[in-house]
């Protein structure tokens, strides 16, 4: 019987360590990501801070060069002062807080400093969705308010590209900083050409 639970021991050992091996042989890994964002739309007046939250998958194509794909929803606010850019429209400001699901997919190289270092930089296309996000038009004696700004004043889709550098800490946590830049028009009402572009810098862990 005691040979019978030695061999078990060791059976149950030997497929542990395989699986442990096959896990990290894996070419697949999965991110968590979180951060700040700074979005300011072309012909708009300020800077406003927003944040983004996501998760991507990744494939290595070599021990440097991967591909990756992810989910992520991130708010883009933005303000427009109208006096300084459409005539006839003095003391008129819009402000809105729309979110999107943004679908980045890219190709990366790694650069590996140490076991436990190494850099990292991708580039490539993504599409977002507008999902949600209320807004303010206000003038001299009145304000209005709006719930959906994808209902009448923003087109509800997107298309662009990003890039992003970062850093990777014990094969395990991730810092980055990204920059994005959208390609379409999204105004609705065509009378101002405004393209989302967003700065990051977010925190992750892989696993």
């Amino acid at each position: 019987m005691k040979i019978f639970r030695i061999i078990a021991i060791a059976l149950g050992l030997l497929i542990s360590n395989i699986q442990v091996k096959a896990q990290s042989a894996s070419p697949m890994s999965f991110n968590v990501e979180a951060g700040w964002t700074l979005s300011k739309p072309t012909d708009t007046d300020k800077a406003k801070s927003g944040f983004n939250i996501g998760i991507t998958a990744e494939y290595l194509l070599s021990r440097s060069w991967f591909v990756d794909a992810g989910l992520k929803l991130q708010s883009k606010p933005w303000e427009i002062n109208h006096s300084s850019i459409i005539e006839g429209q003095r003391g008129i400001s819009v402000k809105a807080t729309p979110y999107y699901l943004n679908i980045p997919i890219h190709v990366g190289y790694r650069f590996t400093l140490t076991d436990n270092v190494a850099l990292t930089g991708a580039v490539g296309p993504y599409i977002g969705i507008g999902l949600w996000g209320s807004g303010k038009e206000s003038a001299a004696t009145i304000s209005e308010k709006v719930d959906n700004v994808f209902d009448d004043w923003m087109k509800r889709f997107e298309i662009g590209a990003d890039i992003c550098i970062g850093a990777e800490f014990m094969k395990r946590y991730l810092v980055s900083a990204g920059y994005s830049i959208q390609f379409n028009n999204f105004d609705n009402g065509g009378l101002l050409s405004n393209r989302n572009q967003t700065f990051s810098l977010s925190v992750g862990y892989k696993f």
